[in-house]
C-alpha cells in the first residue's frame, strides 16, 4: 500500500472533497527526461503549478579507488546490469528483482543484495553521483566533490526529495561462483 500513499498525495485521512485521489496509485504527471533541459522544464512546471514533485527511477569508499567501475544512467534495470557485466566476467551489487532501477532509490537507499554479507551494501560502493538539484542546478558529487550532496545521497534513501539522479558510478567486482 505504500505506493498508493507515496508522497502523501492520497492520504486516506485527508479531505478528499477536491477529488485529488481519483487515479489510484498512478502518478498524474510523468516526464521523459533525456536532457537536462527536460528536468529543468519539469521543475519549473511543478513550481509554477504548485505540484508536489518526487523524482523516481524504475562507511563509504575513498577517492583513491582505481579498480573496475560502471556508470549507470537512470532507468537502467538491475537485470540489464547483471546481463551486461556477466558477459564481461564481472558482477555488481544489485537487488534480487531484475526490473528494479539500479541508479535510483535502490542504490541510494542502501542497496541490500544477496551478496551483501560478502561485498557490503551497494551504497557503500558509489564513487560518483551526477544529477540535477530541485533548484535546477546540475551537480557531480563524490567523496571529494560536493561532499554534502554525496554523503546525503549515499544511503539516505531521500534522493527524490532533493535531486533528480542522472547517473551513478559504482564499483564492480570480478564474478565468483
Amino acid at each position: 500500500m505504500q505506493t498508493y500513499f507515496a508522497n502523501n498525495s492520497c492520504n486516506p485521512i485527508a479531505d478528499q472533497s477536491e477529488g485529488k485521489c481519483g487515479i489510484g496509485s498512478y502518478v498524474q504527471y510523468a516526464i521523459d527526461v533525456p536532457e537536462d533541459a527536460d528536468v529543468r522544464a519539469g521543475l519549473a512546471f511543478a513550481e509554477k503549478n504548485n505540484i508536489r514533485l518526487s523524482f523516481r527511477n524504475t562507511g563509504h569508499e575513498s577517492t583513491n579507488y582505481d579498480g573496475p567501475a560502471l556508470k549507470v544512467q537512470a532507468g537502467v534495470r538491475v537485470g540489464d546490469v547483471y546481463d551486461y557485466l556477466e558477459k564481461q566476467g564481472y558482477m555488481a551489487i544489485g537487488g534480487e528483482c531484475p526490473t528494479l532501477g539500479q541508479a535510483g532509490g535502490y542504490i541510494l537507499a542502501g542497496g541490500h543484495a544477496p551478496t551483501t554479507s560478502k561485498l557490503g551494501l551497494a551504497a557503500d560502493k558509489i564513487l560518483e553521483i551526477e544529477g540535477i538539484l530541485a533548484s535546477g542546478e546540475s551537480f557531480t558529487a563524490a567523496p571529494d566533490e560536493n561532499q554534502e550532496i554525496y554523503w546525503f545521497l549515499s544511503g539516505s534513501g531521500s534522493a527524490g526529495t532533493i535531486a533528480y539522479i542522472k547517473s551513478v558510478i559504482f564499483k564492480i567486482f570480478e564474478d565468483f561462483p
